[in-house]
Parts: structure tokens; sequence; C-alpha cells
């Protein structure tokens, strides 16, 4: 294994070209919500990851790959074992299961909906057509009545810009009420992309009210027509603001070539996943964890 750093970004991409973007795999991602024990290795030809679970910061191993999987899902659970790590593959591609079936035979495979990868249509997000799409489109009617407000791509490497998502991030902090422990990894993780913008293929948008910036979105523009939304943050205080977020940063995707958008998972938190559903989304990346079979089951 060897410490992820940004000198991996063209080895890591080489390897999660052949495969749609889930999220847990993306350079971007990694290099920002990965900490200091979060590293990289490669077996049977397979991208391995260890890194520590979101919620729990409990460390595990994943992989991407399709080569000799059955071999390299024992391997990592043996070496789970091993460094006394909890028996479980976690984050495992479902193209990864699709490339070998037999799998599904030989060892415990759950699916992990916490970790479903979100993927919108960013045509839809456009004007919010439709019975289904109703709530967003009357958000954003009501939005464009009440304030005055404009927007525009920001320069993410600027100091000024920097500073003013910083201190949008506290003020939507503030208003959610929640403490600083709560967001620290976040807040981490949005200070580690802007301080990497210039290396990375990305698209700030800004929400103005004259000078102020009450939404910023923070997206990766990918390959296949696909985009990734890392981070967006609002001054709740405007009434239909982040329906309005994502319809304007969608147009600006659009015009980038973007065909879908991925939202990444909800991590199960309730709040988050019924505000992720009610943007219908298009479809799931899923993801699945894998162990040993129980002896116990006859």
């Amino acid at each position: 294994f060897k410490k992820l750093s940004l000198k991996h970004k063209q080895h890591i991409e080489k390897h999660i070209s052949k495969f749609p973007p889930y999220s847990d795999f993306n350079f971007t991602s990694l290099i920002s919500w990965g900490d200091e024990d979060t590293s990289i290795s490669e077996l049977n030809n397979n991208l391995i990851i260890k890194f520590k679970d979101y919620i729990t910061n409990e460390p595990f191993y994943t992989f991407i790959g399709t080569k000799k999987i059955d071999q390299t899902i024992r391997t990592l659970l043996d070496e789970s074992t091993k460094n006394r790590l909890h028996p479980k593959l976690k984050l495992i591609p479902e193209a990864v299961l699709k490339a070998d079936p037999k799998i599904l035979d030989q060892f415990e495979i759950e699916e992990d909906r916490d970790n479903f990868d979100y993927i919108y249509l960013l045509e839809e997000a456009k004007e919010f057509k439709g019975k289904k799409h109703r709530d967003k489109r009357n958000f954003i009617n009501r939005f464009k009545k009440l304030y005055k407000t404009t927007h525009k791509t920001i320069d993410l490497g600027n100091q000024k810009i920097q500073q003013q998502i910083l201190n949008l991030f506290h003020l939507w902090q503030k208003h959610k009420k929640r403490k600083k422990t709560d967001v620290e990894n976040e807040l981490l993780a949005i200070k580690k992309v802007l301080s990497l913008s210039k290396d990375l293929n990305l698209l700030g948008v800004g929400l103005y009210n004259k000078d102020k910036m009450i939404a910023f979105s923070i997206n990766e523009v990918l390959s296949d027509r696909y985009a990734m939304n890392l981070f967006e943050k609002a001054d709740t205080t405007y009434q239909g603001i982040f329906p309005y977020l994502r319809h304007i940063t969608a147009l600006y995707l659009l015009e980038l070539g973007s065909k879908f958008l991925s939202h990444e998972q909800d991590l199960g938190i309730e709040g988050l996943r019924i505000s992720k559903m009610s943007y219908n989304p298009h479809f799931f990346l899923k993801k699945y964890t894998i162990s040993h079979k129980s002896t116990k089951r006859k």
C-alpha cells in the first residue's frame, strides 16, 4: 500500500475509466475525503483502496476491477482479519459483481442502499418539467419572484472566492444548527478541494445577491458525459435556493456537454435521502458489501 497523493491521480483514473463513475473511487472524492491513513494498492490488476467509513471512521478495504475477483475478495477478507479489521469489504461496485456472477454463490453479498450513488438527468433540471417535478418548479418560480440574484462560474483557486465559500459554509452550519464536530470532515474536504482546484477539472458555480455569495456548488466534469456534484451549500433563509442552485448548475454543465449528474450517496441519513429522492433520480449506481458466508446457516 502507498499513501494516497496527487501523484496517483492518473493511475487511479486509468483504473476507473472502464467503469461508471462510482463516487468512492473518484480521485477528487478520495483525495478530499481521505485522511493520512487512506492508501491504495493493486492486486490482480484491480485497484485496492483502504480508507475509513464516512460515518464510523472504521477502516476497511474495497476494490474495483474485473480480474480474478474471487481470489481478490478472499485475499482482502484474509487481510482484514490479519489486520484486526471487520472482515467485510464495503462499497463494492455492482460492475464488479457482474464481471463474475459466480461469486454470488461463494460469498455473503448484500446491497448497501445507504451508499448507492444518485444519478440525475441534467436535462430534467434545466426546466423541471412535468408533474413529478412540480414542487421543484414551484420553488424555482417563487425564488425568481422573491429575489433578484445573479449567477456565474467562479474561480475556485481565487483566495477571495475561497473565503466567500468558507464564510457561506459557516453560515449554512449556523442556520442548520450543526455542531462543529458534525461538519468538520466536510469542511476539511472542501478546503482540500479548493487547495487542489488548479489540478482538477472542476466547475464552480456561485449565486449572488448583489456582491454577496448566497450559494455555491463545486462539481467535477467527468468522461462519458457525466459530472459529479462534490459540494453545494446555500444561505437557507432564501426560500427555494437549493432547487434554484441545482437548476443553474445544470445549465452550466449542459453547456459543457454533460448529460448525467451524480450526487453521490445519502449515507443512510434520513433527511439527506428524502432530499435526494425528491429530485427523482434517473437511476442508481449500486454498491455492495461482501463477507464470508455464515457457517451458522444450513
